[in-house]
C-alpha cells in the first residue's frame, strides 16, 4: 500500500473512531481553495486544459460557487465573512472538511492541556500575590493575559489546539487578581492593626495614629502641638538598693507585676503612659485647655496607685516598692523628638520636669503624694494638706504644693489635716514656740507624720535665731 493510501485510510479510521462533530480549520475567505468553473473543466481547448491541470488523485467537490455575487445560492457565514456579502460556499466547506481529515489539521480542545493551562495561571497569580504588592499583582495579571493569548495562538498554529482564551483573560485572571488584591488589602489592614496594637504598648495613641502612614522622615517628622497637660511622676523609694540585692530576673518579674498594676490604674483614669525610665513612670492627661476633669482624674489615679502599691507591698513583704508621686499641670508640647531614624514620644516643656521635682520633694517632706496648686485650683472631693511654697531645684519661682491625704469623708484624715493646719498657721506666722507645741501635739497623735517632723525641725531651728534672721533662714531652707 502506498503512503498516500495509508494516509487516507488512517484519516478514514480517525473519522469513524473520533468524535461525532469536528471544528473546521478554514483556509481563508471564499475562493481560497482552488475553484474551477464547470465550463472550464469540460472545455477541450488547450488554454483551458492548462488551467485545469492534472486532477488524478485529487478529491473534487461539485457545487454552486458564485464568488462574485452578493446573492449566493449556497453560502455560509464564517469568520472570514465580510461586508461585501461574499461567504464561503458549501463546496468549499466540504473540501475544507476533507482536507482537515486528510491532513489531521482539525482544531480540537485538549482537555488535559486546558486544565494544565488553568492550573499554571492560578499558580502564577498565586506567586505574584505572595510578593504582597498589589502593583506587582496587577502587572503579573497583565503579563499572564498576554502570555495566555500568545501561547494559545502558537498552539493553534503548530498543534491545532483550541486552548481557553476568553475564560482565562475575561474571568479567571481578573477574578484571581481582584480576589488576591482584596485578600492582600485585608491582610495589610490586619497587619496594620497588629502593628498599631503593638505600638500602643510603647507609644501614646496620638503618635500611633500619626505613624499609620509610614515611617517618620525629614527634620521635623511630627511638630506636635501645645496642649494643657497634667503630668503625674512616680518613683520607687530605695529601688537601687533593692535591685542590688536581687537577681536581675527577680527584679524584672517584680517590675512587670508592679507596672502592670500601675498602668491599669493610670489607663482606667484616662492617663497616657508617656515615659518609663528605670523604676520611674511619667503619665499624662492632656487637652486643648485647662480641664478640671483631667486634674481630678490624675489625683484620683494617684490615690488608687498608692492603694495598689500598699497591696503590692503586703504581697511582697521582702521586696517592697514604696512609691512617691508628684503631680503638676501646665502648658506643654506633646510630640516627638529625635532624628537619624530614632525618635521618642515625649512631653516637651517645664511641666514634666516640675512634676518630677514635686515628686522628689516627697523625700524631703516624708510624704507620698504631693500636688501643685496648678492642679488643685478647681478640684474637690479630696482631703488636702497645704504645705506652703517651695523653690524647687532649677526653678526661679516657688511652687505651692499640698499633700493629698485621701478622699473626702474620712474623719481620721480630716482630723489630721485640721490639727496640722493650726500648727502650720503658727509656723507661717513665725510663732515658733506655738508651732513647736502644736506640731509636737500632732506627732503624739500621728508619730510617723512626715510633714510634722519636717516643720517641727525647722521651727526648733528657727526659734533659736534672732527675729531679723528668721526670714532669711526660712528662704534658705525652702530653697534647699
Amino acid at each position: 500500500m502506498e503512503q498516500a493510501d495509508k494516509q487516507r485510510l488512517s484519516a478514514l479510521v480517525a473519522l469513524y473512531a473520533g468524535k461525532d462533530s469536528r471544528y473546521l480549520n478554514l483556509r481563508g475567505p471564499a475562493g481560497t481553495i482552488r475553484t474551477l468553473s464547470y465550463a472550464t473543466l469540460i472545455s477541450e481547448t488547450p488554454e483551458h486544459a492548462d488551467i485545469v491541470g492534472d486532477l488524478s488523485g485529487k478529491v473534487v467537490f461539485i457545487g454552486v460557487s458564485e464568488l462574485h455575487s452578493a446573492t449566493q445560492a449556497d453560502s455560509y457565514d464564517t469568520v472570514y465573512s465580510s461586508l461585501n456579502g461574499i461567504n464561503v460556499t458549501g463546496a468549499e466547506i466540504g473540501a475544507t472538511a476533507v482536507a482537515d481529515l486528510a491532513e489531521r489539521a482539525s482544531p480540537y480542545r485538549p482537555a488535559l492541556v486546558a486544565l494544565t493551562e488553568i492550573i499554571v495561571i492560578a499558580l502564577a497569580l498565586g506567586a505574584a500575590a505572595s510578593a504582597g504588592r498589589i502593583v506587582l499583582l496587577i502587572g503579573a495579571g497583565a503579563a499572564v493575559s498576554a502570555a495566555t493569548l500568545a501561547v494559545a495562538w502558537y498552539a493553534f498554529l503548530t498543534e491545532h489546539w483550541l486552548l481557553p482564551v476568553a475564560t482565562p483573560i475575561l474571568f479567571q485572571i481578573p477574578a484571581g487578581v481582584l480576589t488576591a488584591a482584596w485578600c492582600l488589602r485585608g491582610e495589610e489592614r490586619r497587619q496594620r492593626q497588629r502593628m498599631a496594637g503593638a505600638a500602643r504598648q510603647y507609644l501614646p495613641e496620638e503618635v500611633v495614629r500619626s505613624l499609620a502612614s509610614g515611617p517618620l522622615r525629614g527634620p521635623s517628622p511630627l511638630a506636635g502641638e501645645v496642649r494643657y497637660a497634667v503630668c503625674l511622676a512616680s518613683d520607687i523609694e530605695g529601688f537601687t538598693t533593692l535591685s542590688e540585692r536581687l537577681p536581675p530576673q527577680t527584679v524584672q518579674t517584680l517590675l512587670n507585676q508592679y507596672f502592670q498594676g500601675m498602668f491599669e490604674v493610670m489607663q482606667r483614669h484616662g492617663g497616657v503612659i508617656s515615659d518609663i525610665a528605670g523604676d520611674g513612670v511619667m503619665c499624662v492627661w492632656s487637652g486643648p485647655a485647662y480641664s478640671p476633669s483631667a486634674c481630678h482624674g490624675a489625683v484620683s489615679a494617684a490615690l488608687e496607685l498608692l492603694e495598689f502599691v500598699g497591696q503590692f507591698n503586703l504581697n511582697h513583704p521582702d521586696q517592697m516598692m514604696p512609691t512617691r508621686i508628684g503631680i503638676h499641670a501646665g502648658s506643654a508640647l506633646v510630640g516627638v523628638v529625635g532624628g537619624a531614624g530614632r525618635y521618642a514620644s515625649t512631653i516637651v516643656g517645664d511641666v514634666a520636669n516640675t512634676a518630677s521635682r514635686v515628686e522628689g520633694l516627697n523625700k524631703q517632706l516624708g510624704t507620698r503624694l504631693l500636688v501643685s496648686y496648678e492642679v488643685l485650683r478647681e478640684v474637690s472631693g479630696f482631703v488636702l494638706r497645704p504645705l506652703g511654697e517651695f523653690l524647687l531645684a532649677g526653678k526661679s519661682e516657688p511652687i505651692r504644693v499640698a499633700e493629698v491625704l485621701g478622699r473626702s469623708g474620712d474623719s481620721v484624715l480630716a482630723a489630721l489635716a485640721g490639727n496640722f493646719a493650726m500648727a502650720f498657721k503658727s509656723f507661717q506666722s513665725r510663732c515658733w514656740n506655738d508651732a513647736v507645741a502644736l506640731l509636737e501635739a500632732v506627732l503624739r497623735e500621728y508619730p510617723h507624720d512626715g510633714p510634722s517632723h519636717y516643720f517641727l525641725s525647722r521651727a526648733v531651728r528657727l526659734r533659736t535665731v534672732p527675729e531679723e534672721c528668721s526670714m532669711e533662714l526660712i528662704a534658705r531652707v525652702d530653697k534647699n
